[in-house]
C-alpha cells in the first residue's frame, strides 16, 4: 500500500474552493496518473477556520486543523505535528511531502524523524523575488520576519533527502537555500491540457458569442487572468494600457482574478481616466478563465505560474517579463516576446506589433501550445513524478 501525506500551510478548503470554484485542482495537482498511483491521499491544511476530516473521494481525504492562538504558538505548532503523526500512524503512510520549505517544512521534517517516514519538500516560488515585489502580502515570512524564515529555510532544506523545485529556476533558489544539489529533482506542473485542445477560430476572428457576453463586441483583447496583486505587476499593466490606449483606441485590457489590490487599482483606473480601457470581470470559474485566455488577442503574463503555462496552452500569444521562470516557456521571438523586467515600453511596442501582424502573432501563439504541451501535459510530467516518489521509497 502506497500512502501520501501532503502537508501545507498556504490555503484551506474555503479559500480553494473560492479561487477556483470547484476542488478539481486538487485532483489535478498531480494528476490521476500519480494520485491512482497511490493508494490514498491525505492533505492537511493548517490554519484552517475549522477542526475537520472531509473524504472527497475513496482515496482523497482532507484535513484541515484549527490553530488555537495562532499556527506559530507553541501550542498550534504541537497540535499540527501530534494530529499529523497519528494521521501517518493511522494511515500508515509511506511518504511524507511538504509544501513549502518554511513552516510546513519544518512540520514535515518533525514528523518525518518522529514516525520515521520518507520526507521531501516541494518548491513552488521564488520567495525572494515575491518579498521583493509584495514584501509580507507574500507571505514568505516566519514570526513576521524574514531572516527567521530564511533560517527555517535553510534549516529544513540542508537535511531534506529529495528536493522537489516545480521548475529548473527554482533549483538554483532551493540551493542558495541550503538544499544540497544532489537532493534536488525537478518536477513540473502538469496541467489538464484538454480544455485547451478543442478547435479553435482563426485568430483574426475570436468567438463571437464570448465577446457578445462579455461586451467586448468590436475590440481587441488584452488578457491578465491572475491575482491583483503587486507580485504580478499589476499597476505596471496600467501603465501599458495607458500607452497602447495612445496608439489605438480599439483594445480592450481585460483584468481576470481578484485580490488585495483590486479596490486601489479600479481607484487608479478612474484617476486616470482609463475606465474605457481597462475592464475589471472579478473572479472567473476557471473555464470561463480559459475562454478569455484563448480569445485573447495577447495574453500578458508579466509574472506567472500555472497562469504562464496556461497562456501558453491557449494557442494565443504571449509577452512575459524575463523573469524567474519564464525563460523556460518564452522562446523570445519564438513562442513569445520576453521583456526586460518593467520595460513597459517595451511591452506596449510588442502589444502593438502583435495586434498588427496576425501571421506573427499565429505563428508565436502556435509555437507556445506545442512547448506547453510538451512540457507540461499531466501524461510526461506524471511519469517523472512517480519515478522521484519510487526513488524515495527506495530509500
Amino acid at each position: 500500500m502506497r500512502k501520501i501525506l501532503f502537508i501545507s500551510g498556504s490555503s484551506n478548503l474555503e479559500a480553494t474552493y473560492k479561487k477556483f470554484g470547484n476542488l478539481n485542482v486538487l485532483f489535478d495537482y498531480d494528476g490521476e496518473t500519480v494520485r491512482k498511483w497511490f493508494d490514498k491521499t491525505i492533505l492537511v491544511w493548517f490554519p484552517a477556520p475549522n477542526d475537520l476530516i472531509l473524504n472527497l473521494v475513496d482515496d482523497f481525504e482532507i484535513n484541515e486543523i484549527k490553530i488555537p492562538l495562532g499556527r506559530l504558538s507553541l501550542l498550534g505548532f504541537t497540535i499540527c505535528v501530534l494530529k499529523c503523526v497519528c494521521k501517518v500512524h493511522k494511515e500508515q503512510v509511506n511518504i511524507i511531502r511538504s509544501w513549502d520549505p518554511y513552516l510546513s517544512g519544518f512540520i514535515g521534517y518533525i514528523v518525518s524523524k518522529l514516525v520515521r517516514v520518507p520526507f521531501c519538500i516541494s518548491i513552488h516560488a521564488d520567495y525572494d523575488k515575491r518579498w521583493e515585489l509584495d514584501g509580507p502580502a507574500c507571505g514568505a515570512t516566519v514570526l513576521g520576519s524574514r531572516k527567521v524564515a530564511n533560517l527555517l529555510a535553510h534549516f529544513v532544506l540542508s537535511r531534506t533527502r529529495i528536493v522537489m523545485p516545480i521548475r529548473e529556476s527554482l533549483a538554483n533558489y532551493a540551493i542558495k537555500h541550503g538544499a544540497r544539489p544532489e537532493t534536488i529533482r525537478i518536477i513540473p506542473h502538469g496541467i489538464d491540457l484538454n480544455p485547451f485542445l478543442s478547435p479553435r477560430n482563426s485568430f483574426a476572428s475570436p468567438t463571437t458569442s464570448f465577446k457578445k457576453e462579455f461586451g467586448l463586441e468590436g475590440k481587441r483583447i488584452v488578457v491578465f487572468a491572475g491575482r491583483l496583486s503587486k507580485d504580478n505587476y499589476v499597476y505596471q499593466i496600467l501603465e501599458i494600457a495607458k500607452k497602447v490606449s495612445e496608439k489605438r483606441d480599439d483594445v480592450i485590457f481585460a483584468l481576470v482574478g481578484s485580490g488585495n489590490e483590486e479596490e486601489n487599482l479600479k481607484k487608479r483606473v478612474k484617476e486616470e481616466g482609463l475606465e474605457n480601457v481597462v475592464v475589471f470581470f472579478g473572479f472567473q470559474l476557471q473555464h470561463k478563465v480559459i475562454e478569455f485566455r484563448k480569445n485573447a488577442d495577447v495574453n500578458l503574463c508579466l509574472m506567472g505560474g500555472f497562469s504562464l503555462i496556461e497562456s501558453c496552452a491557449s494557442g494565443r500569444p504571449v509577452i512575459a517579463y524575463d523573469v524567474e521562470w519564464h525563460y523556460e516557456l518564452i522562446k523570445n521571438e519564438e513562442t513569445g516576446f520576453l521583456i526586460e523586467e518593467g520595460n513597459t515600453d517595451r511591452v506596449t511596442e510588442k502589444i502593438i506589433s502583435l495586434l498588427n501582424d496576425e501571421q506573427l502573432a499565429q505563428r508565436l501563439g502556435t509555437n507556445a501550445k506545442k512547448l506547453a504541451i510538451e512540457k507540461h501535459s499531466m501524461e510526461n510530467t506524471s511519469k517523472i513524478k512517480i519515478s522521484v516518489y519510487e526513488e524515495l521509497l527506495k530509500g
